[in-house]
């Protein structure tokens, strides 16, 4: 059984209480996107679009949030 959860994309009053370090507010809110994706779909990480950044960037960098508890 897969469990499918509803997401919408970042908005811009969610974005601004995101810390950006070391990226550009573009480069993170597209990788959010790129996350939430990936959640709502239920799709592997190796599917993720293009225009999200490159598959393995965006789930080690994902993974890393997740470990440090963001």
């Amino acid at each position: 059984m897969r469990l499918y959860i509803s997401f919408s994309f970042v908005t811009d009053p969610a974005f601004v209480k995101i810390e950006t370090v070391g990226r550009t507010s573009a480069d993170t809110r597209v990788f959010i996107n790129g996350v939430l994706w990936v959640l709502r779909s239920g799709a592997h990480w190796h599917d993720l679009p293009e225009r999200y950044g490159k598959y393995k960037s965006v789930h080690k960098r994902s993974s890393r949030w997740a470990a440090s508890g963001v």
